[in-house]
């Protein structure tokens, strides 16, 4: 091998790794937003069942505001909705790193071809 392939695929190794860690880190952020969503719909799900009048509580920083309880329900699905947008950019930027990683693939194949059409 020259000298230009080595260096095609040491470049191609370094991102493919780098890619690789930046998927993972992806997925687990999607991993971490679904298990938020699903927390806040099955606490609104619970204070669903309470009635109106029930007195409670939605945490602010580190206090405690008494809130209505309908304020509370709206907030949590809210927040679910907030997670479920999240998921969706996440999973479309996990979808542009793969491309890329293959489109890089492609390319050292491009560039295989190449050099052995030309030995």
């Amino acid at each position: 091998m020259d000298d230009e392939l080595k260096k095609a695929f040491a470049e191609l190794q370094i991102k493919a790794v780098d890619t690789a860690q930046r998927v993972q880190q992806t997925e687990n952020e999607i991993e971490t937003c679904r298990r938020a969503k699903q927390h806040a719909l099955l606490t609104e799900r619970e204070l669903s069942t309470l009635p109106e009048v029930t007195r409670t509580y939605e945490s602010f920083g580190a206090f405690y505001l008494l809130e209505p309880l309908q304020r509370v329900r709206e907030s949590l699905l809210a927040k679910a909705e907030e997670k479920d947008e999240k998921i969706k950019s996440l999973e479309a930027h996990k979808e542009y790193l793969n491309k890329s990683v293959k489109e890089d693939e492609d390319n050292l194949r491009e560039l295989l071809m190449q050099k052995q059409g030309r030995t």
